[in-house]
């Protein structure tokens, strides 16, 4: 849903109020105090911050920085900074300047506030495929071929091509709980039970029950399955020919990434299949292999981009050691019209949290050096590219 363009004066107190509690917590008491063997030594405990003399004030909020910083990224001209977008280039250059005024240092790449990293995303051109091979069993075998908008729908793809051992999950009958159930890729052992799963393997979950069915093939695909199918869902089926006009799309990901995307909750491979599939299945047993094919362009590469500053410790000893404020600084863009209006602003989500990181930043580099590194990370939050791979 998308949100005002401009937060109330609540939302606006809401930030004063958390950056005023921080910077009274972390004056007062400190963030991150000694280590065990310093609270035990007779010296005086180590804190973050250097203590506050009657001469020195403590830090204060601005109230008009955070006005000013929210009325800007949460503006028209910032077009709901969308991931990857030139938007997105100006929030975070906006914010490494303001990083640069208050005199942080920068954090990014060639000596700047700013990180560049490269992403990828390939298009499927083509209906993809899954196929597998009936038993012979004294008759020829079979190759069955189930296509994208026929057979089954694909609801969600991490990967072009894979292939992975067939394995059933029914949820109404007894027996192992899902937990005991193994999806992940194993050491190479063998399996020495029936109840073993191979590694990799594409996950059948069968039952009535929705709720049941669907947490299921969220824990396999969180367990490491690198496919799960399942039935169409009634509201699947009743969609089924508009949803099958629409080739699948493949997520994005960072360029030389080693991660696996398919093993990755946050993008699936998770195909819904129709009655048509699920008879086809009758006869073919677990341990079946199952290959997935898609035609997709080359990857087409573009940019996303993080601001990263930070305050060097001023103790030796503690500097190594870092406390990080982060934010992400990016939000969906410019979309279908809500209420007449096509830009997302992202006003609370997250402009608010960027404006608190920078208020931080700017309080904490006013005073005295605080004992530890202190890193500041506006980072980016592609809708489909894991959170990890953005921090990094």
């Amino acid at each position: 849903m998308r949100e005002r363009p401009f937060l109330p004066a609540l939302q606006q107190f809401l930030v004063f109020l958390l950056v005023t509690s921080v910077l009274t917590a972390w004056t007062q008491t400190g963030a991150g105090t000694s280590s065990p063997s310093q609270k035990t030594s007779r010296r005086p405990r180590r804190t973050l911050a250097t203590p506050v003399s009657a001469k020195q004030a403590a830090p204060k909020v601005c109230a008009p920085c955070i006005h000013a910083h929210m009325n800007f990224l949460a503006s028209d001209a910032l077009r709901g900074r969308g991931s990857g977008t030139s938007d997105e280039l100006v929030a975070a250059t906006y914010v490494g300047s303001q990083l640069e005024q208050y005199g942080v240092e920068p954090a990014g790449d060639n000596g700047s506030y700013l990180q560049r990293a490269v992403v990828e995303q390939q298009t499927i051109t083509a209906p993809p495929q899954l196929h597998f091979m009936t038993p012979g069993d004294g008759i020829p075998a079979q190759s069955i071929r189930w296509t994208h908008g026929k057979e089954m729908l694909i609801l969600s793809l991490a990967a072009v091509n894979f292939k992975g051992p067939l394995k059933r999950v029914d949820t109404d009958r007894g027996g192992p709980s899902f937990n005991q159930t193994a999806f992940t890729r194993s050491s190479g052992q063998a399996a020495t039970s029936p109840q073993t799963t191979p590694p990799g393997a594409v996950v059948l979950v069968l039952g009535k029950d929705r709720k049941k069915l669907q947490a299921t093939a969220l824990a396999a695909v969180k367990s490491g399955a690198i496919a799960v199918l399942a039935p169409a869902s009634p509201e699947t089926l009743r969609a089924w020919d508009e949803r099958a006009k629409e080739l699948p799309t493949l997520p994005k990901k960072l360029e030389n990434s080693t991660a696996e995307p398919a093993l990755a909750a946050h993008s699936p491979n998770f195909f819904a299949l129709s009655d048509e599939a699920m008879q086809s299945l009758n006869g073919i047993p677990d341990g079946t292999t199952f290959y997935f094919e898609a035609t997709a362009t080359p990857p087409e590469k573009t940019f996303t981009w993080n601001a990263v500053g930070r305050i060097t410790g001023s103790d030796p000893a503690l500097r190594d050691s870092a406390i990080l404020l982060s934010a992400h600084l990016d939000h969906l863009g410019i979309g279908p019209a809500v209420n007449g209006e096509t830009i997302y602003h992202g006003a609370d989500d997250d402009a608010s949290g960027t404006v608190a990181v920078l208020e931080l930043a700017r309080a904490l580099a006013s005073g005295p050096k605080p004992k530890r590194t202190v890193v500041f990370a506006f980072l980016c939050r592609w809708p489909r590219l894991p959170p990890i791979w953005s921090s990094k």
